[in-house]
């Protein structure tokens, strides 16, 4: 019970710590939008989003500030995005649920460290349609040394895997873009299946792509029945995928026999 506690507890901190990341990667690419000439990535101290106040350590506590706080900004009493306590939440949850699912290993770090990044990587495409390189690339990197080194999985399905992955989302991308005559699904994507596909090999693929595909038209027949609009361009409807194929990423893992 202890150590499920301090799985929980870990996940907490690594959750702020991944806020931290979903805010301030994007700010680093378009730093025209940020108020600070000199913005670092991870030199900046914590700061309240709408008036630029510096957030005090003791208000920097996972699930407890905000609730003290009661969601809102001490200084200007701007609300705090709901956001926050939910990724926190969510990646002690999924700490615990690789535990659950490999024990305390080496493994456990590796898919640790590879799950909190698409939970950053989801977040991101959420709020700004864009998964970042920097992200992806440290997955494809990690995958690649995790196999090699530790048999993550057999280093040819990785290389494979990433290798399909990758154009299978091109493929995708150009057929769309032959016959709609406009960039229908993102290069970011291909670079994330790519990586899912570096730590989990070709295999798996289809399932995930599968998976991922179907809670994609789920959320967009949902979205389009909300809004009242008609399921004609029903193709056309723009969501951020990168979510789908994270979660079903997870899927796969709790469901595999690693």
């Amino acid at each position: 019970m202890e150590l499920i506690f301090s799985i929980l507890l870990l996940g907490l901190m690594l959750g702020s710590l991944a806020n931290t990341f979903i805010y301030r990667i994007p700010l680093s690419l378009y730093p025209n939008k940020v108020t600070s000439s000199n913005f670092k990535l991870l030199e900046r101290r914590s700061r309240c989003t709408s008036c630029e106040e510096i957030i005090p350590i003791y208000h920097n506590i996972p699930i407890v500030s905000y609730l003290y706080l009661k969601g809102k900004c001490r200084f200007c009493n701007h609300s705090i995005s709901l956001m926050y306590p939910i990724i926190e939440i969510s990646t002690a949850c999924i700490l615990l649920l690789i535990y659950l699912k490999v024990g305390i290993n080496i493994f456990f770090f590796f898919y640790a460290i590879f799950f909190i990044l698409l939970l950053i990587c989801s977040a991101i495409d959420i709020r700004h349609r864009i998964l970042p390189n920097s992200i992806n690339y440290v997955l494809v990197i990690t995958g690649v040394l995790g196999s090699y080194f530790f048999g993550l999985i057999n280093i040819y399905d990785s290389l494979i895997g990433g290798i399909s992955g990758y154009l299978i989302i091109f493929f995708i991308e150009k057929t769309y873009a032959l016959i709609y005559k406009k960039e229908g699904i993102g290069r970011g994507d291909a670079k994330l299946l790519s990586a899912i596909g570096f730590w989990f090999g070709w295999l798996n693929l289809p399932t995930i792509l599968l998976m991922s595909s179907s809670l994609g038209l789920l959320v967009v027949f949902i979205q389009k029945f909300m809004t009242g609009n008609s399921y004609k361009n029903i193709l056309e409807f723009k969501i951020p995928f990168g979510p789908f194929l994270s979660l079903s990423t997870l899927f796969v893992f709790l469901n595999s026999n690693y």
